[in-house]
């Protein structure tokens, strides 16, 4: 059975700007395709996102935790039926919109060689920039893991993955979000291109706010139909601009 905690004895290490002491890579992989296989096999609608979700697509980027977008029919209270069998999970006494639950790795529960407690954040539609309907909004992509064996994973498509950073950016606006935005931008410019007019508005302007000039102006074309006020707001180009 999992094991209940009190969430007023919890204290995150989340919003720290610092990586240390991270989890080996193999206890996140693992964490994440056991948490995505019980959900499927709840058919709990779910996607990836957040800063691990960016690692999968091919970035460098460090994690302590990872995100997953939830969908249950039955709502949070489905999400504690289903974990409740599970002895590796701990999950919190209440929650309001966001479940945080640890994943036990290591010896005992997988193949990783160290153990680690992985937290695990499920959010309710519309949490933290989700969207408020996940079944058009998620893609599957195909990841080969550090044996050379290939394994799937549901993420966020890219147009919600975007907006659901630039609106935690706008948020707290933690310099590793201005990062990722940014890898973002750099790896898929055509493909937001065509998404543009969709973004957040509010995050694009504070993340072309930080931009230098010529990376501003590079970037600027690729947010094709919008006007950037570089002192904070963005505004729909009018129709008869150039």
């Amino acid at each position: 059975m999992a094991t209940e905690y009190n969430m007023a004895d919890y204290e995150s290490d989340e919003d720290g700007e610092d990586f240390i002491n991270l989890p080996p890579e193999q206890n996140l992989f693992s964490t994440a395709l056991f948490v995505q296989s019980l959900l499927a096999s709840h058919d709990i609608p779910h996607a990836m996102h957040g800063g691990f979700s960016l690692r999968l697509r091919g970035s460098d980027r460090k994690a302590r935790q990872i995100d997953f977008a939830v969908q249950p029919s039955g709502g949070m209270r489905q999400l504690k039926e289903v974990l409740r069998p599970c002895p590796r999970v701990r999950y919190p006494n209440i929650c309001e919109g966001i479940m945080k639950i640890f994943v036990e790795t290591g010896p005992g529960f997988d193949e990783c060689a160290e153990y680690r407690r992985i937290e695990v954040d499920l959010k309710a539609p519309g949490i933290a920039g989700s969207p408020l309907d996940l079944s058009e909004s998620r893609v599957e992509i195909t990841v080969k893991m550090h044996d050379g064996h290939n394994e799937k994973f549901t993420l966020l498509d890219l147009s919600h993955a975007l907006n659901s950073k630039l609106k935690v950016l706008y948020e707290r606006r933690y310099e590793r979000d201005f990062e990722d935005v940014a890898w973002f931008f750099a790896k898929y410019p055509q493909e937001i291109r065509k998404f543009s007019g969709d973004l957040d508005q509010y995050g694009l302007a504070v993340f072309f706010d930080s931009l230098e000039g010529d990376e501003r102006t590079s970037w600027s074309d690729i947010v094709d139909g919008l006007d950037v006020d570089w002192e904070g707001t963005v505004e729909h180009a009018k129709a008869s601009a150039p």
